[in-house]
């Protein structure tokens, strides 16, 4: 005659088998979810760096045009003084 044996743990054993299962499921499922999240995370960083990259750029542009702007308004200054006195300029002697 051949005994077959199944092992059975004590009830409270085997709740707690089963508690520990579906931890170690949900431990992997929250590694999973973390490593998303950092990898999102760092797209994140990557995105924001390229941003303030560009707005670094821009800001310089902006700074040299209001360069430029300033040397054309000194420049219209002169021209628009000039042309208010032509008289003192054909009376100065040659």
């Amino acid at each position: 005659m051949h005994l077959s044996y199944r092992w059975r743990s004590h009830p409270s054993v085997a709740q707690l088998e089963h508690e520990i299962d579906t931890l170690r499921s949900e431990l992997v499922r929250l590694r999973h979810d973390l490593t998303s999240k950092v990898g999102y995370a760092a797209k994140l960083e990557l995105v924001l760096h390229q941003r303030m990259e560009r707005i670094d750029q821009l800001q310089a542009a902006i700074d040299l045009l209001r360069q430029r702007n300033q040397h054309l308004d000194l420049e219209n200054h002169c021209l628009t003084a000039l042309l208010a006195a032509p008289d003192a300029a054909m009376l100065a002697p040659k």
